[in-house]
């Protein structure tokens, strides 16, 4: 999920006022419980104490960024692949993981949180936000619990693949394509207007059946975890960009998504300097790197980038990216903190171990995972990218940045950050191309002369703002040796591996709110990962929200539902290895520790 018109951190102070006087605390000072009156939830739902309100909270969940699944005429007219009950419901969609929520103003039409009706073009499009993917909700005994910025527990692969059964199912069956006609058309409904409708319809099977054969995975990504770089990079290395202008795509690029990871915490995400789990994204706020870590984010989730649409006076490109709302979510986010262990539903912290916790945490965690005050508007986080030659876990998702090569294409030949740096060979590290891509877009996105119809800005943001964005802002995605020397292939793709062959360590506040663990996903508790990995879960369930608060993480054994699926972490890219730091401690020094890291 961001980004950067208005930073205000002088009314933050007035803004958790009026969210805390709008709410009624009953769990203590750390938990909030909405009214009953107008409340979205489907069940009753405790809030921990995260900044937000409602009306923040809402705003977070239902803003379209730019991406465009389908037209959402279709989306709501739409049946199960199974039976003729509808697909696109709060209800339907809670076996994949979303949260559902009931009809708001922000949210009619009942939609889950993080989907979103973007009604930027003249057809309104079904999309996703990066609430979907950054909103999470655990259960322990009769509490659900909502986690704001807390990685989903939500299954993208199986949501997408049902989809597009769906969509197929209803271009091939006569009486499902009747129903569907009736629901989209209405009383326009002739045999002509069918007959187009049937066309549109199988536009937009050729163009379903085209992702998934491009973005189809052997791996089983189940509930939490996605290959977001995989198929960002297949979306814009594969799909967007052709050989030439006006030519064929560029189908060689594309590569199997195979490395899924889990979904990154967002609380202090704009306040960290490096995001991302291999740091590929640069978050200097000066050279507005929220803005385009959150522009490649929109790509990747089905979004979409022109380079044939090449601005005339910037050099950027036009994409679907929505730049105003995605600066007002990256705003928001600013306000959110990281949640604290609500002790009245999980039970109460021992503060004595939690002291001896603390210690054993500053001799053995600190130096990768440091302090931070949650609360602090002004704090900076500077990323501690820790090599994988140190950290030792599975290294599919850094190697599959740092090695994949691509066909520049029509690319060929531009500066390396649009405006600046040495041209786009004809081959590239895939992440070079990518990053370009990135830097059009942001570049693009404030162009209201040749994109006018695909962005919303005006000029006056342009006249103030064009000369930081083309010369510092997309120049912040590449480090200066890769702006200046070409070299051989061989030479970028090491340079390329200095740089991601690495993965962040965060500071830990929230970690108990954020399983399973490590960067894939393949440790379902704390405690596991205190352990030497020959002794952590070989294969665990995941597909439910059930929190264990003894060993803090989910805990799916006794709750397996037709959703769920085992992870094996003998496949690569889900290997549990690797982080083996303090795992020498005593069983009273383990249990202190845990004891700690819950406090945070």
């Amino acid at each position: 999920m961001r980004h950067l018109p208005k930073y205000i951190p002088v009314f933050i102070s007035l803004l958790l006022v009026s969210a805390c006087s709008s709410r009624s605390f009953e769990n203590g000072p750390d938990s909030v419980r909405v009214p009953a009156s107008g409340n979205p939830d489907t069940v009753h739902t405790t809030y921990l104490e995260q900044g937000w309100n409602q009306e923040a909270r809402q705003k977070f969940y239902y803003g379209p960024q730019g991406s465009h699944l389908l037209p959402y005429d279709f989306a709501r007219a739409l049946e199960n692949g199974g039976d003729n009950t509808a697909f696109l419901t709060s209800k339907n969609l809670a076996r994949f993981g979303y949260i559902p929520q009931a009809p708001t103003d922000e949210n009619p039409d009942g939609l889950p949180v993080g989907f979103t009706k973007d009604s930027q073009k003249k057809r309104a499009q079904l999309g996703i936000n990066c609430a979907a993917c950054h909103t999470s909700e655990i259960r322990y005994r009769a509490n659900n619990i909502r986690i704001d910025g807390g990685p989903s527990m939500s299954d993208f692969q199986g949501f997408v693949d049902a989809m597009d059964g769906a969509i197929f199912r209803t271009a091939e069956d006569p009486d499902k394509f009747q129903r569907f006609a009736e629901r989209v058309l209405g009383r326009k409904l002739t045999e002509g207007t069918k007959s187009e409708l049937r066309h549109e319809l199988a536009e937009l099977v050729k163009t379903r059946k085209a992702w998934q054969s491009l973005n189809h995975s052997g791996m089983a990504y189940g509930h939490g975890r996605n290959d977001a770089f995989g198929i960002i990079f297949n979306q814009v290395l594969a799909k967007d960009l052709k050989h030439s202008k006006g030519g064929v795509v560029v189908r060689e690029n594309g590569r199997e998504p195979n490395a899924p990871v889990s979904y990154p915490v967002l609380w202090d995400a704009p306040y960290h300097d490096i995001v991302q789990w291999i740091g590929i994204a640069r978050n200097n706020l000066e050279e507005k790197g929220p803005l385009s870590r959150n522009i490649g984010q929109v790509l990747g989730v089905f979004g979409h980038v022109n380079f044939d649409k090449e601005t005339k006076i910037l050099g950027g490109y036009c994409s679907s990216a929505r730049r105003s709302n995605l600066e007002s979510l990256e705003d928001e986010v600013k306000t959110l903190w990281s949640p604290k262990w609500p002790e009245k539903i999980l039970g109460s912290i021992d503060k004595d171990k939690a002291a001896n916790g603390h210690k054993i945490y500053q001799a053995n965690c600190v130096k990768c995972h440091g302090d931070v005050n949650r609360l602090d508007p002004k704090r900076i986080i500077h990323a501690n990218m820790v090599p994988i030659s140190v950290v030792k876990t599975d290294p599919l998702v850094a190697s599959n940045a740092a090695l994949r090569t691509a066909f520049s294409g029509q690319l060929k030949g531009k500066k390396l950050s649009v405006a600046e740096g040495r041209p786009l060979q004809e081959v590239e590290p895939a992440s070079v191309v990518l990053r370009h891509a990135v830097a059009g877009s942001l570049v693009g996105s404030i162009s209201f002369i040749t994109c006018s119809g695909e962005i919303d800005t005006d000029a006056m943001t342009v006249l103030l703002g064009w000369r930081k964005v083309i010369r510092k802002a997309a120049a912040g995605l590449f480090t200066e040796a890769e702006m200046e020397k070409v070299g051989t292939l061989d030479e970028r793709l090491a340079l390329n591996s200095e740089i991601f062959m690495r993965y962040k360590a965060r500071p830990l506040n929230g970690i108990w709110a954020s399983a399973p663990y490590l960067h894939n996903g393949s440790v379902k508790s704390i405690r596991d990962l205190l352990l030497p990995a020959n002794q952590r879960a070989k294969t665990f369930t995941v597909g439910c929200t059930d929190f264990d608060p003894t060993n803090v993480g989910i805990d799916c054994e006794s709750n397996r539902n037709a959703g769920s699926i085992t992870i094996d972490t003998s496949i690569a890219g889900n290997s549990n290895a690797g982080h083996e730091f303090g795992v020498n401690l005593s069983n009273e020094e383990r249990d202190s520790l845990l004891e700690y890291l819950k406090s945070l």
